[in-house]
């Protein structure tokens, strides 16, 4: 009897490891830096606006989600791909303004200029590197 449950244990710990190694690999995500700026917009609150990042390579990898940042009462943001504040892959982008979801009874801000809403027509451009934590250049929108 002890011989059997020496032989399953064995079996439960061999298939265990090599289930486990099957899932140590990459897990299909685009690997992503830590991204954190600063949205700067004199004379205006800038709580409640995200900023969306947009790749201008058109062969950058599909994600699943937008790049976006929720902006605080500072200004400060950081950018979130899979999980919150994980960051964005290395690559250009175009920066866009879009108003960021809030709950209930928040007034809304105010959004700036058309050209800040389209990827096509934003003058805001960032970059992003392989290295641990991207600092970005302060984002102003100027009217």
């Amino acid at each position: 009897m002890t011989r059997i449950l020496s032989r399953w244990g064995w079996a439960v710990i061999a298939l265990i490891s090599l289930l486990a190694a099957g899932c140590g690999g990459s897990d299909g995500r685009v690997p992503v830096n830590k991204t954190s700026g600063k949205l700067v917009w004199p004379e205006h609150k800038v709580l409640g606006l995200m900023v969306v990042l947009h790749p201008t390579d058109p062969a950058a990898p599909k994600l699943p989600a937008q790049l976006t940042g929720a902006v605080h009462a500072d200004g400060n943001f950081t950018i979130t791909c899979y999980d919150v504040s994980d960051g964005a892959p290395a690559g250009e982008y175009v920066v866009t303004i879009r108003e960021a979801p809030m709950p209930d009874g928040t007034p809304r801000p105010k959004l700036p200029a058309a050209k800040y809403l389209d990827p096509k027509s934003s003058p805001l451009r960032v970059t992003t590197e392989k290295k641990p934590q991207n600092e970005l250049p302060p984002l102003t929108i100027s009217e």
